[in-house]
């Protein structure tokens, strides 16, 4: 799976638990009902996948400043002002849905594999 996969995932989940869609979360809107999110898709993004914050902003058509701002951010209000519940609530949902992903991609790979070697036994 690659970083962009795993972006897109992040992405999907925090849109589904504050409710937005993706157009939303990808809008230049300056309003905190969207950047906080987009903040949170940017922090996890940084845990979950080895992007640089150059390659996560161009997923978002924003600068690496401004990832790097909104990944402290959350960093700071996890861990200054109560966010660690809603911290813990996405993270378990994005390392779940990654993993789910992850083995559904190896089931395929395997069944191909099962597939091409009836074949070849054939």
């Amino acid at each position: 799976m690659t970083n962009n996969d795993k972006i897109k995932i992040i992405t999907q989940v925090v849109c589904d638990y504050f409710h937005l869609t993706e157009a939303e979360i990808h809008h230049r809107c300056r309003k905190r009902r969207l950047c906080e999110p987009r903040h949170w898709v940017f922090y996890f993004a940084r845990k979950h996948t080895t992007a640089s914050f150059e390659a996560i902003g161009a997923h978002f058509d924003r600068d690496h400043a401004t990832v790097m701002h909104g990944s402290k951010t959350m960093e700071d209000l996890i861990t200054h002002n109560g966010y660690e519940t809603t911290f813990l609530k996405l993270d378990g949902l994005i390392s779940g849905r990654i993993k789910t992903d992850n083995l559904n991609e190896f089931a395929n790979h395997i069944g191909n594999f099962m597939i091409y070697n009836e074949a070849l036994t054939q």
